[in-house]
This record gives structure tokens, C-alpha cells and sequence, in this order.
């Protein structure tokens, strides 16, 4: 590509996101987010999706959304041992009948997870309506913020993270656990 053609795309690419600033600091502004959790391999993904939302990408939202509450069922299975199932429900189920998830959690990964199979195979019956599908991202966004934080509840004392469940950040050598900052954008 050459260097003009860098520069008209340079410009293109302003222009639409300039033309977007608002309805992403709408979208930004009207979410709330867990914003410490520890750094697991789903970390990141729970992260890209509400920066999906916020820049008006909803299916890939809602689908990574679903993705992460898999990947969320999987970790605290393995963690806590329990009997592994490739069903995503049975794993909430277990979990939430041993105790290791509160019923709201356990409730908002199974809004998120139940038309998983809809969007995962992109099936004629799910909506292409933008304004429908920011609703149901937005759900989306709102339940993984009810998920993470009880799973990954936590306080700070004197700038330091106290983990509710210190069991789910892992600590290195130096007794120090990574963590995964989110952003609203």
C-alpha cells in the first residue's frame, strides 16, 4: 500500500471512529465493570467483550460473552475438582449445588450462556436488528459484571487486593497475583 493510500486510509479510519464517539461513550458510560480480576486464560476474552460492546461490535459481544462463561465453568470445575461434564449447564448446576457460585451468578451465566447454540452457529433466528442486538450485548455486559463480581469479588487495603476467594488468584513465588485490568473502552 502506498504511503497515499496509508493517508486516505489513516483518514477513512478517523472519520468513522470520530463519527462513533458518542454512541461509544453512551454505550461506555452506561455499563458497570469489574475491573481487577485475576489473570486466567479467559481473562482477556472477558475483557475484549465489552470492548466489543462499547464499539458497537454485538455479535461478537454476545458470543464471547458465551465463551467466557464456558471457559469460566470450566476453570472452577477443574479447580474445585468436580465431576466435568462437556454440557456447560451441568457444570453451573454442579457448581451452584456445591456451594461455589451464589444463585445470581449461577442465573446471570445461564442468561448468558442459553442462546449460545443460536449465535455460536449463527441460526436464521437471531435478530438483525441493531437495536436488538445492543440489547441483548448489553445484557450480556451486565451479567458478566454480576458473575465476576462474586466469583472474583474483592476489596483494597492500603493498595493492595484482598481477595474474597484468595483460592482464585493465583500467586507466583514472591506470594504476588497477576491480575487482568479492564477498561471501559
Amino acid at each position: 500500500m502506498s504511503t497515499t493510500e496509508q493517508h486516505i486510509l489513516r483518514k477513512d479510519i478517523e472519520a468513522s471512529f470520530a463519527a462513533s464517539l458518542e454512541q461509544r461513550v453512551a454505550r461506555s458510560s452506561g455499563i458497570q465493570l469489574h475491573q481487577v480480576i485475576p489473570n486466567h486464560w479467559f481473562s482477556a476474552a472477558g475483557s475484549e467483550c465489552v470492548s466489543m460492546y462499547v464499539g458497537g461490535y454485538f455479535y461478537g459481544c454476545i458470543s464471547i460473552a458465551q465463551a467466557y462463561v464456558e471457559a469460566l465453568s470450566k476453570y472452577l470445575i477443574e479447580h474445585h475438582k468436580l465431576k466435568n461434564s462437556k454440557d456447560v449447564c451441568i457444570k453451573w448446576q454442579r457448581l451452584l449445588d456445591g456451594n461455589y457460585v451464589t444463585k445470581e451468578a449461577h442465573a446471570a451465566a445461564m442468561e448468558i450462556f442459553g442462546d449460545r447454540n443460536d449465535y455460536h452457529h449463527l441460526n436464521k433466528n437471531i435478530s438483525q436488528e441493531y437495536q436488538q442486538l445492543e440489547k441483548r450485548a448489553k445484557q450480556c455486559i451486565e451479567k458478566l459484571y454480576a458473575i465476576d463480581s462474586s466469583i472474583f469479588a474483592h476489596t483494597f487495603d492500603a493498595g493492595k487486593i484482598v481477595p474474597a476467594n484468595p483460592d482464585y488468584w493465583p500467586c507466583d513465588e514472591d506470594n504476588k497475583a497477576p491480575v487482568f485490568l479492564r477498561q471501559r473502552w
